[in-house]
C-alpha cells in the first residue's frame, strides 16, 4: 500500500493527529500503575488494516485489539466494533517521534511527555551486587549508590538469586 517509507510516515501522522490517542492510560482495577501508548482507534478495520502497515514499514512494534462490546457507550460511537492499533514500547514511541512528522503540537508535546517520563534504573550486575553485598553494604547503602530506593535493590537481589547472609 506504501510505495516508500515517507508515504508510511505521512499516513501515521495524519491518522495520529486525527484519530490518534498520545498519553497515557491508567491500569484498570489498580490503584496505581500507567501504560504510556499511542493509539489509533476507528470503527474501520480498514483503516487499521492501513495504520499497522505503515508501522510495520517503520519497524515498530504494535498491537491490536477490537472491542466489540459497547452496549454502554452506544449512545456516543454507535454499535460498531472500535478497532485500535497501539504502540506501548518506548522503542516504538522513539521512532514514532524521530520519524513520524506530527502537526497536532498538543499531541507531539504528549508524545514528548510520555518518553520524558521514563525512567532506567541503574541496575547493578549480579557480580557488581555480590560485590556490595560482601563488603557489608545493607540495601539501602547500595541504593544510595545507584540512586534508587532500597525496594528496588530487595528486587535485584531477588532477581539474581541474591539473599542476605
Amino acid at each position: 500500500m506504501f510505495p516508500d517509507r515517507d508515504a508510511a510516515r505521512w499516513y501515521l501522522a495524519a491518522l495520529i493527529d486525527g484519530e490518534g490517542h498520545v498519553g497515557k492510560r491508567k491500569h484498570k482495577g489498580k490503584k496505581q500503575g500507567f501504560t504510556r501508548e499511542v493509539r489509533i482507534t476507528n470503527t474501520d478495520a480498514s483503516i487499521v488494516r492501513a495504520a499497522e502497515e505503515a508501522l510495520t514499514v517503520l519497524g515498530v512494534a504494535f498491537k491490536t485489539y477490537t472491542r466489540s462490546d459497547r452496549a454502554e457507550r452506544e449512545n456516543v460511537f454507535g454499535s460498531k466494533p472500535l478497532h485500535d492499533v497501539v504502540v506501548s514500547h518506548k522503542d516504538g514511541m522513539d521512532v514514532i517521534l524521530a520519524e513520524v512528522p506530527l502537526q497536532c503540537e498538543y499531541k507531539l508535546e504528549r508524545l514528548k511527555e510520555s518518553l520524558g517520563s521514563y525512567v532506567r534504573k541503574n541496575r547493578p550486575s549480579q557480580a557488581e551486587l555480590e560485590a556490595h553485598l560482601a563488603d557489608g553494604l545493607s540495601d539501602a547503602k547500595i541504593a544510595a549508590v545507584y540512586g534508587v530506593t532500597a525496594g528496588a535493590v530487595w528486587f535485584w537481589r531477588k532477581h539474581y538469586g541474591l539473599e542476605r547472609g
